[in-house]
């Protein structure tokens, strides 16, 4: 932990909740997570935010052609404000939600079983499609190594938004 403090969850209870106070805040889990390579996973977990622009949750290593193979949720300005789902090179956005989307407690799910394309996207439980996915790829299959789950700005970038809290982060 590194900056990370424990706020009110979606119900309001004290200290049930993740909250990221700073730009540079952080948790990591201290075991890995125990999906790799191209496993189908469900990754679960409630958002609060109140503005885009920040990595969310992620493992492995970044979105890079010589060093990527990770996993990421995260939140950004671009076309009309994102939720972006990304891997090596193997992305898929919500775009055009509006900058106060996440203003109040959202759940985000993502379902992916061995291919990017046919993934599926649920905010509230209600499946997203149509023109609001984006498909952003140049392969359909993940191959993630098995590393800990970091929780907003584990790389020291200052890539999370002070304000945003998490709740109940499943896989």
């Amino acid at each position: 932990n590194s900056g990370a403090v424990l706020g009110s969850d979606r119900f309001g209870v004290s200290f049930r909740s993740l909250r990221l106070d700073s730009s540079m805040a952080s948790a990591r889990s201290t075991n890995p997570v125990g999906i790799f390579g191209n496993q189908a996973r469900t990754v679960s977990l409630w958002v609060k935010a109140t503005n885009f622009g920040c990595d969310l949750i992620n493992w492995g290593m970044s979105n890079n052609p010589t060093t990527g193979r990770g996993f990421g949720i995260g939140l950004a300005t671009n076309r009309g404000s994102t939720l972006y789902l990304w891997g090596h090179y193997a992305d898929k956005h919500v775009t055009n939600l509006g900058s106060s989307f996440f203003s109040n407690w959202k759940q985000l799910s993502y379902v992916y079983n061995g291919s990017v394309a046919g993934a599926q996207i649920y905010i509230n439980g209600v499946g997203v499609s149509g023109n609001q996915v984006e498909l952003i790829t140049s392969t359909d299959v993940f191959d993630t190594p098995n590393n800990p789950l970091r929780v907003g700005d584990s790389a020291g970038l200052g890539s999370v938004l002070p304000g945003t809290c998490l709740d109940d982060i499943l896989s």
